[in-house]
């Protein structure tokens, strides 16, 4: 029986695959035959594309793995913003759109405040502090513009205080 691939897992097959693609190896050590990359290119598109169909929530986010147990690591733990970014990006670079992109670019939304910062509705950060804003506003931008669409109030002056000076040097 085989366990449910979780982001880190994922993410690692990608890293193997690209790397073994670039050195000329079919990812198991083996000399490349005429072919075999790219055969192996399309398994692993086909792959992430059904992880990140796994990992799709009603409300329009994703989850960072298919397991609901699995509460995420590093960023995807720190804000609910980073999976459904990871989503549009990693769609968008497979040439695919989300399953209804319109309620992913709506989840988002959510999340942005009338003076245009992006704040984590869930996830460990305080979405007050100075890193989460310029986290979730980061993601929040990358996420609308990968699902084709815009903030609805300019982010920009959220976040050029926090680089104005030697702010960005101030955070953590």
């Amino acid at each position: 029986m085989t366990r449910p691939w979780n982001r880190r897992d994922w993410i690692g097959r990608i890293a193997l695959g690209a790397g073994a693609s670039l050195a000329g190896l079919d990812g198991g050590g083996r000399t490349c035959r005429a072919g075999s990359a790219e055969g192996d290119g399309e398994r692993l598109a086909r792959e992430t594309w059904d992880f990140i169909v796994r990992c799709r929530r009603a409300d329009g986010g994703y989850a960072p793995s298919p397991d609901p147990q699995y509460a995420g690591e590093s960023d995807t733990r720190l804000s609910d913003l980073a999976a459904v970014t990871y989503a549009a990006v990693l769609a968008r670079t497979l040439g695919r759109e989300l399953p209804q992109p319109r309620r992913s670019a709506e989840f988002v939304r959510r999340h942005q405040r009338p003076d245009g910062r992006f704040v984590n509705l869930g996830g460990a950060l305080a979405p007050e502090g100075d890193l989460a804003v310029l986290y979730n506003t980061t993601q929040g931008v990358v996420a609308l513009r990968a699902l084709g669409e815009r903030p609805e109030v300019d982010p920009t002056p959220v976040v050029e205080r926090l680089l104005a000076g030697d702010a960005y040097a101030k955070l953590p």
